[in-house]
């Protein structure tokens, strides 16, 4: 997580990072909420894509009779905002 904050932040995207934790194998997990420039959604999934190299694949085996899991990856939603206010 760590590497997509750093990587994001030096192309100065704004993003907000929200921790948490659980998940199937009760790890770390973290929300990034970035706010994306219209026309730069590719470029920045692009960049979430190359820090997310490196991910952990635990095979099913070692969890339990589920398929094998990858860990260390990223699950991006895009939303459009319509609207937004700052006080």
């Amino acid at each position: 997580m760590e590497k997509i904050t750093s990587l994001l932040q030096s192309y100065e995207y704004p993003l907000t990072h929200i921790a948490s934790t659980g998940g199937f194998l009760g790890r770390k997990n973290a929300t990034l909420m970035i706010g994306v420039p219209t026309g730069k959604l590719g470029e920045i999934k692009d960049l979430i894509k190359k820090a997310s190299k490196g991910q952990l694949t635990v095979p099913s085996e070692e969890v339990s009779d589920k398929p094998a899991i990858t860990h260390g990856g990223a699950t991006i939603f895009t939303l459009e905002v319509e609207r937004y206010e700052e006080f």
